[in-house]
């Protein structure tokens, strides 16, 4: 294992990429070069970099004992600055961790940035990774196990592709995504292959040059495997004008699967439904808890094509819209009645069994005070 440097923009030195005054000058060679477990600083460069589709093949590969690591850096190494780029990744190599890179290119179906089947154990952390292509495409294609956190992703594509969207997947064995902004016509898509699937403290809405229609589009079963565990909590979508989430296809709820949806936003554009179930042969089975909606076009579309009996708990009737200014990307509750003063202290859970808390969690990604602690103790 060894720690590493790059630096494209640098004309001097032995080019050997062992100090920072002797860095890599080629950003592929460089990334041909690292071994397993290895640390690879890349220095971000004057102008937006591109040197070609960068492979990341299964000779890099990171072990039980050492994660591989590729992170953009500005004037110091762990300042998370962001190296730009200008083409896509294509990642096949397993246990590897990419952090701060803003990646920005007109791409095609795999995005600008895709984990192919040959990957696993890819972590994505504090990117920006945005398709500016208008076309049916994604900014980032998964298909294997991956960690997605604290990244923006935006695509201004036409998505069309059933449960396809700014982040498309369709394989894995688990997927996480956390405290992300995600924007595009469709938010997340997917088709998972797997056992899980999380998605938690994400915003979603318009991209630049697309509105929205759907926050997160999701198929939990098909015709290989289905999802045993689905978590969709703490996330806003905001404006979307068909739903907020819709379920392709819920699992068989008898073979092991487990699907909570809590402490959502989902705050509409006059139509659509916030939380829509499109599979007409299993109507039950999901657990909904504090989950606040409006703006679908009337109560009766807070939620749609569930069955009587399914598990409904303390669903918050939103009457206003409840960011400070959703429009302008913030996200955080403002102080009116029926709109943020309702998600306010009104998250499950409001209190722990045996103890006792002034405050409470908020609804929704944010809050109202900014990313704060969601529980304190008086």
């Amino acid at each position: 294992m060894a720690t590493k440097y790059c630096n494209p923009d640098l004309a001097s030195g032995d080019n050997d990429g062992t100090s920072e005054a002797n860095a890599y000058q080629d950003l592929s060679t460089a990334i041909a070069a690292i071994s397993s477990g290895d640390l690879l600083y890349v220095k971000k460069t004057s102008s937006r970099h591109d040197d070609g589709v960068l492979d990341f093949a299964t000779g890099i590969n990171g072990s039980a004992t050492a994660m591989t690591i590729i992170e953009g850096y500005g004037s110091t190494p762990g300042d998370n600055i962001k190296f730009e780029y200008a083409e896509r990744f294509d990642v096949d190599a397993r246990s590897i961790v990419f952090r701060n890179f803003d990646i920005e290119f007109s791409a095609g179906a795999d995005g600008v940035l895709q984990v192919d089947a040959n990957a696993d154990n890819v972590h994505i952390h504090n990117c920006r990774l945005y398709n500016t292509q208008t076309g049916n495409f994604p900014a980032v294609y998964v298909n294997q196990t991956a960690i997605i956190t604290n990244c923006e992703i935006i695509s201004d594509g036409n998505i069309t592709t059933p449960a396809s969207g700014a982040v498309r997947v369709t394989g894995g064995d688990q997927l996480i995504i956390d405290g992300c902004s995600i924007r595009g016509s469709k938010g997340i898509g997917a088709i998972p292959g797997g056992r899980g699937i999380s998605i938690t403290n994400c915003i979603f809405y318009d991209a630049p040059n697309r509105n929205m229609t759907k926050g997160i589009e999701i198929d939990l079963q098909n015709s290989a495997s289905e999802v045993k565990t689905c978590t969709i909590s703490h996330n806003t979508v905001y404006h979307a004008n068909s739903a907020g989430i819709d379920f392709r296809e819920l699992p068989i709820f008898d073979e092991d699967s487990a699907v909570l949806v809590s402490n959502n936003i989902f705050w509409g554009d006059g139509g659509g439904s916030g939380i829509l179930n499109n599979d007409s042969t299993t109507t039950v089975g999901p657990v909904f808890i504090n989950n606040a909606m409006g703006n679908w076009g009337g109560d009766s579309n807070h939620m749609t094509g569930f069955g009587a009996t399914n598990d409904v708990y303390g669903t918050i009737d939103l009457t206003a819209d409840p960011f400070v200014d959703g429009d302008n990307g913030d996200f955080r509750l403002n102080g009116t009645a029926g709109g943020g003063a309702a998600c306010r202290s009104a998250a499950h859970p409001t209190t722990f069994p045996g103890l006792s808390f002034t405050n409470k969690r908020d609804v929704g990604a944010v809050g109202h005070t900014g990313l704060v602690e969601r529980v304190s103790v008086s």
